[in-house]
């Protein structure tokens, strides 16, 4: 079974799609769980003169604990190499606050080519994830962290992709807030890991 969410019926936006494969078709509860294998397809959607891939910003945040390493050195570097070429991209990672770590440097963006792609699959297999437990940052520093990356690149389309496993949730208190401040700024995809989070922060 495969859910697409690309959103097509809704104005133009990076092309995110997840795609979910599942062995039968369990009936939704909040008790259930469910073995899955997601696949996450990255691309620019509509005509070239509809929506340049240039206009694109993407955030790629990654809010994920330590012991999930593996499984984030297995799957970001093939999200990274499916970036569509010219769009401008970031990567967050992990620390007692979100941090930049690609690109390095003074430059707050790159630009998605063939090159860049490889540097930022390699950069990514060390990027900082934080340690076990819940962090009183929550999601709200992610998502203002995001904000602020954002504003700096006029673009006409801008996206934030949070990839989290639900670590951050405890002990949230501005998330409502930092939503209000983000109204109308770019869009956003948030991506479970895991099976130990709660969904209701995340919906």
């Amino acid at each position: 079974m495969t859910y697409d969410r690309s959103g097509r019926s809704r104005p133009p936006q990076p092309g995110i799609r997840l795609r979910v494969e599942l062995d039968d078709d369990p009936q939704p509860h909040r008790s259930a769980k469910i073995e899955a294998h997601l696949r996450v397809d990255v691309s620019a959607d509509g005509v070239p003169g509809d929506l340049p891939a240039v206009q694109l910003a993407v955030v790629i945040a990654v809010d994920v604990a330590e012991s999930n390493r593996a499984a984030v050195r297995h799957a970001l570097p093939a999200v990274l190499r499916a970036l569509p070429d010219r769009i401008s991209f970031a990567v967050l990672g992990s620390g007692p606050e979100p941090v930049r770590c690609y690109p390095r440097g003074d430059a707050e963006w790159a630009v998605a080519d063939r090159d860049e792609r490889r540097r930022a699959a390699f950069v990514v297999g060390s990027l900082p994830l934080h340690r076990e437990g819940p962090r009183p940052a929550g999601y709200a520093a992610w998502v203002a962290a995001s904000r602020a990356l954002l504003a700096g690149r006029p673009v006409s389309v801008r996206h934030l992709v949070l990839i989290t496993d639900g670590s951050s949730a405890a002990g949230e208190t501005r998330l409502e807030e930092e939503l209000d401040a983000c109204a109308g700024q770019f869009s956003c995809h948030v991506f479970a890991v895991g099976s130990d989070w709660a969904p209701d922060p995340l919906l």
